[in-house]
């Protein structure tokens, strides 16, 4: 098999509306964000609590000082700008569903925003959703998505990235 999945790639390039070079597969959602925190290495990343565990354990693989951020029930856990300001200079990667000032905030303090759309495509509305309308003019968000969940693969670990910043996609290719 090709390690380089150009097949694939251009067949989700044409599906996605993005670039081949804009691609990265990967063995499920899982290892891209392992490899992201290898080829990142933050020194210290925002999580909302409660969140998928594996953003945690990935960036803690890399001696990341996992910042939690309690959302609230009594709010539907819903992310709040007490969120948007918990970020600051000293935070390298954020993790969430995409918010327009989220990106801006990571944006102007050189964090990369992840964005996990693995079961957006479940969605009616999933194209007004989606961060990828954004993704041409955004080289700090990365946007995970898998075939596993929207396609009930289970046991095949198929998952892929979608980035502006090719020098990210190819650090993570190196991880």
């Amino acid at each position: 098999p090709d390690p380089l999945c150009r097949a694939l790639r251009t067949k989700l390039a044409a599906a996605e509306g993005v670039d081949t070079a804009q691609i990265l597969c990967g063995n499920g959602a899982a290892d891209l964000i392992y490899r992201l925190a290898l080829a990142l290495r933050p020194r210290r990343a925002l999580l909302p609590a409660p969140t998928f565990a594996e953003y945690a354990a990935a960036l803690e693989t890399v001696d990341c000082d996992v910042q939690r951020f309690l959302l609230r029930e009594e709010k539907d856990f819903a992310v709040t700008d007490g969120f948007v300001d918990a970020i600051d200079d000293s935070t390298d990667a954020v993790f969430l569903v995409m918010v327009q000032k989220l990106l801006r905030r990571c944006a102007d303090c050189g964090a990369v925003l992840v964005v996990d759309e693995c079961f957006l495509d479940f969605l009616a509305a999933r194209d007004a959703l989606t961060a990828k309308t954004v993704l041409r003019d955004a080289p700090n968000l990365i946007i995970l998505k898998a075939f596993t969940k929207l396609y009930a693969m289970a046991g095949v670990r198929l998952g892929y990235a979608l980035c502006s910043d090719t020098a990210l996609l190819d650090k993570m290719r190196a991880a």
